[in-house]
């Protein structure tokens, strides 16, 4: 409640494919850089909620198909550092924010030493990509 922004830094995103019907996974991950220009890609949360969208992957070539997905978030573990994932609360501090969960992403991970964890998909719950144009809340 406190919260001017929460702001989640990452250029880690996994996709998954996998059968809808079966629940089987049916390729191997797909590891997709979302840095821009080799700068970690930041989204403030508090500005993409409801049916608010950004674009985080572009250009990207991805076969049509059902995906679990995840993304890595930076630890951020400074006061007032606002290069990695943070929160700024109203009264203008900068705290470090951090995700807890080193998991997997169905059993694929990237360099997990200094980022966590967001599963955007359950098994049996995937993100569809269809041919074209694609956007997702």
């Amino acid at each position: 409640d406190d919260a001017n922004k929460v702001v989640l830094a990452f250029k880690d995103v996994v996709l998954i494919p996998f059968n809808p019907e079966t629940g089987e996974q049916t390729g191997d991950h797909i590891l997709l850089d979302a840095s821009e220009n080799g700068a970690l890609h930041q989204v403030d949360l508090m500005e993409y909620q409801g049916k608010n969208a950004k674009t985080i992957i572009s250009e990207q070539q991805i076969a049509p198909g059902d995906y679990a997905m995840c993304v890595y978030a930076k630890d951020g573990r400074q006061l007032n550092d606002t290069s990695l994932s943070y929160v700024e609360k109203t009264d203008g501090s900068v705290k470090g924010l951090v995700v807890p969960s080193r998991g997997s992403c169905f059993g694929f991970k990237p360099d997990t030493s200094d980022q966590g964890r967001l599963k955007f998909s359950q098994k049996g719950q995937y993100v569809k990509v269809h041919t074209g144009h694609n956007s997702y809340v």
